[in-house]
C-alpha cells in the first residue's frame, strides 16, 4: 500500500524499500560474514548514537530485537542467530530517521 507495507498471513511488517549496503548522510553499516553459521559482526563507522537492531523472518515477525551502544566512532555489534533455522533473515538497523536494511543469510 502507500505506506510500503507488505501483508503475510495477517502478519504486517514495514521494510524501507533500499535493501544492501546503504550510506545514509554518515550511517554505514557492514555486516560479516554473510552468509554465517549464525554469527555476524555488524560495523557502523561514524556513529555516535546507539542504534536499534531487529531481525526480521521473511514473513515479517521481529525475531530478535536489541540495543547497539555506540559511544565511539565505531560501533561493533555480534549477532547471534546461531538458534535460528537455516534461511534468509532481515536486518533492520536503526538510529532516528537513518534506517538500513540488510538480507543476512544463516546456513
Amino acid at each position: 500500500d502507500s505506506h510500503h507495507c507488505t501483508s503475510m498471513s495477517g502478519v504486517h511488517a514495514f521494510f524501507p524499500l533500499t535493501i544492501g549496503k546503504i550510506t545514509e548522510k554518515d550511517f554505514s553499516a557492514t555486516i560479516h560474514p554473510n552468509p554465517s553459521d549464525g554469527v555476524f559482526t555488524i560495523n557502523i563507522e561514524n556513529m555516535t548514537e546507539d542504534i536499534t537492531l531487529s531481525v526480521w523472518s521473511i514473513q515479517g515477525q521481529i525475531i530478535k530485537r536489541d540495543i547497539m551502544v555506540c559511544a565511539d566512532a565505531t560501533c561493533t555489534y555480534r549477532l547471534n542467530i546461531s538458534d535460528l533455522p537455516s534461511g534468509v533473515y532481515m536486518l533492520l538497523l536503526q538510529s532516528g530517521s537513518q534506517k538500513t536494511l540488510h538480507p543476512i543469510h544463516k546456513r
